[in-house]
């Protein structure tokens, strides 16, 4: 039986432009292209191939957005951008750095994380 690849992992962050307040150095910055780019060169360097990654501004991507779930998440109330949504549930909701976003992507493919 040939090798399987792991399977393919969506992870995604969803964030709301108009709502930066913070001045200071308040954790990771998302919408920074290269945030998002040392994100995925740290996912490829622990995790390998086989987990995408992107980042939506739900006040600029309103296509891409309406495409996820966010009905079903959000109705849970009490949430806090960013959201982590990794293969359309949420994971985190509330400001996270690499580590958090590395560990809750990590979790996902160790339980075979398909939906």
């Amino acid at each position: 039986m040939p090798f399987s690849a792991r399977p393919v992992v969506d992870a995604v962050i969803v964030d709301d432009g108009r709502l930066r307040a913070c001045e200071a150095a308040c954790g990771v910055d998302w919408s920074a292209p290269e945030a998002i780019a040392l994100a995925e060169r740290q996912i490829l360097d622990r995790l390998g191939p086989g987990v995408r990654l992107c980042y939506l501004d739900v006040a600029q991507d309103d296509d891409k957005v309406e495409a996820l779930p966010l009905e079903k998440i959000v109705s849970a109330g009490g949430l806090w951008f960013p959201l982590l949504i990794i293969n359309g549930r949420l994971k985190i909701s509330g400001g996270f750095d690499y580590r958090q976003l590395l560990e809750a992507i990590e979790a996902e493919t160790d339980i075979g994380g398909m939906p």
